[in-house]
């Protein structure tokens, strides 16, 4: 886990760049709620002042935060679907202007370094076909009475006919006598990434349990997820990351290095 400075009412640039990415999908998430805020290139937030910036010259993945606000913090991840899930957290702290100016200066005079440090790039597996992976596995965390989101992304040049969900082997269904479970589908712009997401109202000890995300029609994989009550740690970190931070038409590097 790692952490970028943030000034309120300024804008925050998040960076996740990944080398060798392949047919994998990065994705950006809110820790606190689960919210997928982007896949790959497509935006899944309503939030306008949250966007997405791809460079594909050094394949950098950026998390673009305008105006920042006191419900803006909290931790990110940048995840990537490889097997196992690789993820980096970025925990975002705000601070006053002044420490922000004494800050960015003394990192200005380290840039001009000859030997400046910089953030190594994850090499990952070429893949090919379509890849499933579901948001913050293999073990995911809720509190008892809460609201449970289970999002599963399926990409692949050829639309899944059905994504089917399914609770300790058993489908997971509208007309449950549980009640209170709603399944959303959204589709990314260009048509290549499906969203497929589980909610659970009022979740409890029953909705424990192995979940599994099965695509059908077509050669697609499947996902499988564990759901527990409680806390759980966050995976180990292993893509590298960057903040930034907007003052005065200027950016401010803060380089995390893994």
């Amino acid at each position: 886990s790692q952490s970028v400075d943030a000034v309120l009412g300024e804008d925050l640039l998040l960076h996740c760049q990944v080398e060798h990415l392949g047919h994998h999908t990065v994705s950006w998430i809110r820790q606190k709620d689960l919210q997928i805020l982007t896949v790959g290139s497509h935006k899944f937030t309503t939030d306008n002042r949250i966007s997405m910036k791809h460079d594909p010259r050094n394949g950098d993945f950026m998390l673009l935060i305008k105006l920042m606000s006191e419900e803006d913090i909290g931790s990110y991840e940048c995840q990537i679907n490889t097997s196992p899930v690789k993820i980096n957290v970025v925990k975002i702290r705000i601070i006053k202007s002044k420490d922000l100016h004494h800050t960015a200066s003394f990192r200005g005079r380290r840039k001009y370094s000859s030997n400046p440090r910089q953030p190594p790039k994850l090499e990952l597996p070429e893949n090919s076909g379509s890849s499933t992976y579901i948001v913050g596995s293999p073990d995911i965390y809720f509190h008892s009475g809460s609201l449970v989101n289970i999002s599963c992304l399926v990409t692949s040049l050829q639309q899944p006919e059905h994504i089917f969900w399914y609770h300790d082997g058993e489908v997971v269904s509208y007309y449950s006598a549980r009640g209170g479970i709603s399944i959303v589908r959204k589709m990314g712009m260009d048509e290549t990434t499906t969203m497929s997401s589980l909610i659970i109202r009022d979740a409890g000890e029953g909705d424990q349990g192995t979940y599994t995300c099965r695509p059908e029609t077509g050669d697609f994989k499947t996902a499988t997820t564990r759901l527990f009550i409680g806390h759980g740690a966050v995976s180990g970190a292993r893509v590298s990351g960057v903040g930034q931070l907007a003052r005065g038409g200027h950016f401010y590097k803060i380089v995390l290095v893994l």
